[in-house]
């Protein structure tokens, strides 16, 4: 049940795609039966018993050719983009739920994983889709093709139905080790994307020690064990198929064998015969389909059950996002900043002692708060309670006196924006890692670049705001990370700024310049430093020690 939900979310994505998929290739189906009308009334003409010109019957095979090519194109047409968009489709749910988790929650599964799973998972389900169309419009024609094969000879047509019972029998008994099997090839597959990202990441540390030789053989081993993998998987399905295959062509014998002595004593017509050999093959191709199909119902399972473990969440709402909405008292929490309260915040890490206890905090308007103290003692803790990416075990926190109920989402742009010790850049340009979508004119930009003390930088640059700056920022200091990272925050022009350690990879004078900057903006800010210069700007400055505020 959990599939079928997922299946018919997925097609309500993209109706028109599917319904354009769905009937062009049921028509397709259904010209087949055309077909072999116009073929037994070939074979009539030729015995004698129904006579029509050769023009007409070519007209029609003609007509009929020129309809099924019509049908085939329209339902290729209508195949990538329903793939494509509703793969996206998914992979936009997953993320949007994976950015619900709570921030310095880790996902469980390593990076190569997720990608695999976000790749090949995602894209399973709208593919089964388009195969059970296929089998829908299959079966239709199969119902017809019997009810016609019954009405020339019921014996012979319940020989060529065996094999299909055969075939739903093997691929029910099947199951276990079809899920097996596609278990086994993901997880192999997410190794080898994992160990990749890997060798990106570590690629200096590799050439430095020398290690290139060892590090192929590995990547060879992983691949081996990844096609032996698939291998098992892809073999297990075929047999299936071909199963579903020979099967039917045995019966085919054995039908040509039963029809022999009725052709020669008159009981069967060529015509008959031909309609019934030509619908033969059709079945041929539905039972050989139809065992594929089964087999891929399995496959679809392991794909819906390693795509909901991203999300922790149950998989039959896997394609559901509820959304939350916009309470009268919620809607005041939009006003500008006076002031931030902090209430008997308590957060403890699982199975440890360690976090923060009891915090009282209040920040006014226009002021800049330091929290400070020893490594350990809790400073990075405090600001990711207060961002909701900790969840916190006991508090509150007011904005403008009205409770803020959850901190994770509340805590955005424009409200507030945040830089932890390590800002994050991306391999791109420049203006996209300050930008990442965010709508600024060129004017704002620039004045973002000259309040982050970066003006200068960028000149330098060969490409200036265009420069690619490599994975992480590689191609760029320290600094100009953590300046790039604070002009990020600072063209969404937030009403709370709030920096880990944001200025630690600065020289003494574009320290001081960057917090000129900060204070003259009349931002309110909340700063974790040891800095002696920031903390002699500060308004405020909160000691922390083994979790708790020693000093105020």
């Amino acid at each position: 049940m959990t599939s079928w939900r997922i299946i018919l979310d997925s097609i309500r994505q993209q109706p028109v795609f599917w319904i354009i998929h769905f009937l062009s290739m049921t028509v397709f189906m259904l010209l087949i039966q055309a077909q072999a009308l116009v073929i037994g009334a070939f074979f009539d003409t030729l015995s004698g018993n129904v006579t029509y010109t050769i023009i007409t019957l070519i007209i029609a095979l003609f007509g009929v050719r020129l309809l099924r090519n019509l049908m085939q194109y329209l339902f290729v047409w209508a195949t990538p983009p329903f793939l494509e968009r509703v793969s996206a489709h998914i992979r936009h749910i997953l993320l949007t739920k994976i950015f619900r988790r709570p921030g310095a929650r880790a996902l469980n599964q390593s990076t190569g994983d997720v990608i695999s799973r976000f790749r090949s998972d995602a894209l399973n389900i709208p593919e089964h889709i388009l195969w059970l169309n296929e089998s829908i419009a299959l079966t239709l024609f199969a119902i017809v093709a019997i009810i016609s094969m019954l009405q020339i000879n019921q014996i012979i047509t319940i020989i060529a139905i065996l094999p299909l019972v055969v075939v739903v029998f093997i691929a029910r008994a099947s199951a276990q080790r079809i899920e097996i099997y596609r278990h086994a090839t993901q997880q192999q597959a997410a190794q080898v994307a994992e160990f990749i990202s890997e060798i990106f990441s570590a690629a200096q540390s590799v050439k430095i020690t020398g290690r290139e030789h060892s590090i192929a053989q590995h990547f060879a081993s992983l691949n081996i064990s990844r096609r032996n993998t698939a291998l098992k998987d892809r073999v297990f399905s075929q047999m299936i198929f071909s199963i579903s295959n020979n099967s039917t062509s045995l019966s085919t014998g054995l039908i040509l064998l039963l029809s022999a002595p009725l052709l020669q004593n008159g009981a069967f017509t060529v015509a008959a015969f031909a309609v019934f050999v030509y619908y033969l093959e059709q079945l041929a191709w539905f039972i050989g389909r139809l065992g594929m199909v089964l087999a891929r119902h399995h496959q679809l399972s392991v794909s819906i059950q390693r795509l909901g473990e991203l999300s922790d969440i149950d998989n039959k709402n896997l394609l559901r996002v509820d959304l939350v909405p916009t309470t009268t008292s919620q809607k005041k929490l939009h006003t500008p900043l006076e002031e931030l309260s902090v209430e008997n915040m308590t957060y403890t890490f699982p199975n440890t002692a360690n976090g923060i206890y009891n915090i009282d905090l209040t920040l006014h308007a226009g002021t800049l708060t330091v929290i400070t103290g020893e490594v350990g003692s809790g400073k990075t803790t405090l600001l990711r309670v207060l961002l909701g990416l900790l969840p916190m075990n006991s508090g509150a926190i007011y904005w403008n006196n009205q409770l803020v109920s959850d901190p994770r989402t509340f805590f955005v742009p424009p409200k507030s924006a945040y830089t932890p010790q390590i800002p994050h850049l991306f391999s791109a340009q420049l203006r996209d890692n300050i930008l990442l979508d965010w709508e600024a004119t060129s004017s704002e930009l620039m004045h973002t670049i000259d309040l982050a003390v970066l003006s200068t930088d960028i000149r330098q640059l060969d490409k200036g705001l265009e420069t690619v700056v490599g994975p992480r920022g590689v191609k760029l200091s320290g600094g100009q990370r953590q300046r790039a990272a604070a002009a990020r925050m600072f063209v969404r022009d937030p009403h709370l700024l709030i920096f880990d350690d944001i200025s630690s990879a600065l020289d003494v004078n574009t320290e001081r310049s960057l917090w000129e900057h900060i204070r003259e903006s009349g931002k309110t800010c909340l700063a974790v430093s040891h800095r002696s210069l920031v903390v002699k700007q500060a308004d405020q400055v909160i000691r922390l020690q083994h979790g708790r505020i020693s000093e105020e």
